[in-house]
């Protein structure tokens, strides 16, 4: 059927996205519906049979998707049968900034950047001492949210990923970058953390060496 879709901003800001086909659907006995899978959103395919789109409305950046999921139910001799599935369909026009609106999504709090960037640095670590940002993650399984840069490794842990695994602080880098681009997503980077990361970008810039055991100081 060569199903395709196209993104459209909308003058509230939000996005619609229209699934086409490049001609009118022949399916006889069957009817649908259908939804990105980021949203619940069904709406009836019926306009492809008549060479229209479906279209959703009311979208964020973050939930444009190519995936789009359908659940068809097809009818004969009084009986029928249903079928789900998803379909991964070209997209087009995409804004640029999608990806970073998802980020954003996904990173929507300070305790969440914290916590992202714990998950980060403990990432591949094999001795005890390189668990310690995913400790700080789990050491509180009940109602308490880990909330201030006090509660957080984060000092430590970046002198250890300055020493051992630079490339984390690449990493690091552009989630700063793609979260300062952003009105909302700078407000999640807290001054506190702006403050050391300076440091270490200056630090690396000048090719000073640290040393875990003087306690990180250059």
């Amino acid at each position: 059927a060569k199903l395709f879709l196209k993104a459209y901003l909308n003058e509230d800001h939000t996005w619609s996205l229209q699934l086409k086909a490049p001609r009118k659907l022949q399916l006889v006995d069957v009817k649908g519906v259908c939804s990105p899978v980021t949203i619940k959103n069904d709406q009836s395919i019926e306009p492809l049979f008549t060479g229209d789109a479906v279209i959703f409305q009311g979208i964020s950046p973050a939930s444009l998707t190519s995936f789009i999921v359908f659940k068809m139910t097809a009818y004969s001799g009084g009986c029928n049968a249903g079928l789900s599935f998803v379909l991964n369909l070209p997209i087009y026009n995409l804004p640029e900034y999608r990806d970073k609106a998802i980020l954003q999504n996904i990173i929507s709090s300070r305790e969440r950047f914290f916590q992202y960037l714990l998950l980060l640095l403990a990432e591949g670590y094999e001795d005890a001492d390189g668990s310690a940002a995913i400790n700080a993650l789990v050491r509180d399984k009940g109602d308490h949210m880990l909330s201030s840069f006090e509660d957080f490794p984060l000092l430590e842990e970046l002198v250890r990923a300055y020493s051992r695994a630079p490339k984390k602080i690449d990493r690091i880098a552009k989630l700063v970058n793609d979260l300062q681009d952003t009105a909302d997503g700078s407000s999640l980077v807290p001054p506190e953390f702006e403050k050391i990361w300076g440091a270490f970008l200056s630090l690396r810039r000048g090719g000073v060496g640290v040393d875990l055991r003087s306690g990180g100081k250059a």
